[in-house]
């Protein structure tokens, strides 16, 4: 799924704001939002999960239980008084959703709740503690672990370690599946594949990963890693090396559930140099990334940009400058027109 066109009215940072993607000719694989701290970017991760709310809540939450969050979080949305609403359209020219203030959605809404996936800028685990390994494939595809508003902490990190763990041992044990070979193969190789590409493979930074270990004995989980020529535990990595362990790790536990899906991640270059930003964003939008999926994530990256700016597959989105009490519709770039930016 692709978004051509967003509107948001009275939410949170912005009075009107319409986003139109139309006149892009390809559907955009990456929306790049930039702008100064406040410009009102993470702003629009809380739009798509107020729209996704009810498409989940339909089939996968209690009336009274969403019903009772969503009227309880609505403030947080409101600008003022007035109508809040937001608006979705599809990149065949379809609008998808309209919601108003908490009431309804219109007959033509067509979305699953699959629809969206987000993650929020607060996710990277410093240190790994569970001990247990708790029987968590029901989050997926419920989405049932995710941050309700973009200001809270994503903690899905150790779900997905959970949940590898936990195929893993099924597919050796129970259905007896695959040997440790190919089972290393299917689980590691992509892993250390992109991790190649990321830190590159001749370098003293360059990261590959060696195993992961569930929760025994009491014991927390073990991810041990080789960098360079040492070999390291997780919590040893860098606060850069974990970003990348941890996005990477979500995309492959879960992205076979979403693959008709806009995947919106808040910062997702935070403690990256500008190397890294821009081969991270590459191998996300190019090889992680669903052939039917568009990403949307928001930066003050050099190495997000850079890319943006030299990617066929991307659009980059400018909020700096804008009055958003007034009425916009900031204007979106392509490979052939950002050089000024």
């Amino acid at each position: 799924m692709f978004i051509s066109k967003l509107e948001l009215k009275n939410f949170k940072r912005f009075t009107d704001l319409t986003i139109d993607l139309s006149d892009v000719k390809i559907p955009p694989k990456l929306v790049l939002m930039i702008g100064a701290n406040g410009s009102g970017k993470s702003c629009v991760f809380d739009g798509f999960e107020w729209v996704s709310q009810y498409s989940k809540a339909a089939q996968l939450e209690s009336g009274a239980t969403f019903a009772e969050s969503h009227y309880r979080d609505l403030p947080y949305y409101k600008k003022t008084n007035l109508v809040t609403e937001v608006s979705v359209w599809s990149s065949d020219g379809k609008k998808l959703f309209r919601h108003s203030n908490g009431f309804g959605s219109p007959p033509d809404w067509t979305w699953t709740p699959l629809a969206f996936y987000g993650r929020s800028a607060v996710r990277t685990v410093p240190q790994l503690t569970r001990t247990t390994i708790g029987g968590r494939q029901d989050v997926i595809p419920q989405d049932s672990d995710r941050p309700r508003l973009y200001i809270q902490i994503d903690q899905r990190f150790e779900n997905d370690i959970d949940i590898l763990a936990e195929r893993i041992v099924t597919e050796i044990f129970i259905e007896e599946k695959f040997e440790a070979d190919e089972l290393r193969k299917r689980y590691i190789e992509p892993i250390n594949q992109a991790l190649q590409r990321i830190f590159k493979t001749d370098a003293a930074t360059s990261l590959s990963l060696l195993l992961i270990m569930p929760p025994l004995g009491g014991k927390p989980v073990e991810i041990r890693l080789r960098k360079g020529q040492s070999e390291i535990q997780y919590d040893l990595l860098s606060s850069g090396e974990k970003e990348v362990i941890n996005i990477l790790l979500n995309l492959f536990v879960r992205r076979e559930s979403y693959q008709d899906t806009i995947y919106f991640i808040d910062e997702l270059d935070v403690h990256l140099n500008t190397a890294l930003q821009y081969d991270l964003l590459k191998e996300i939008t190019e090889n992680w990334l669903p052939a039917n999926c568009q990403l949307w994530t928001a930066s003050h990256s050099l190495g997000f940009i850079q890319y943006a700016k030299e990617s066929v597959h991307a659009v980059i989105l400018d909020f700096d400058q804008f009055d958003f009490d007034q009425s916009q519709t900031p204007y979106a770039t392509t490979e052939r027109d950002t050089r000024n930016l």
